[in-house]
């Protein structure tokens, strides 16, 4: 699932807080970058991480022009 397009920051808060969410991992937020007072650091169940999914040699290997 495209995470951020169903969750927010603020039900991420809001489900961690409650309980109702067992764990997740966003690495796009609605401000970027996240700052240092953000409620999402602030739970166990919630790992952040920067945007780098383009970054990997995978990633870079597939963007390389093909020649036909």
């Amino acid at each position: 699932m495209a995470i951020h397009s169903a969750l927010t920051d603020e039900i991420a808060v809001d489900f961690g807080e409650k309980g109702t969410l067992a764990g997740t991992a966003l690495d796009v937020f609605a401000e970027e970058p996240l700052s240092a007072d953000s409620p999402l650091l602030e739970h166990g169940n919630i790992i952040v991480t920067v945007h780098l999914g383009a970054s990997t040699e995978a990633a870079q290997e597939m963007s390389k022009p093909r020649r036909p």
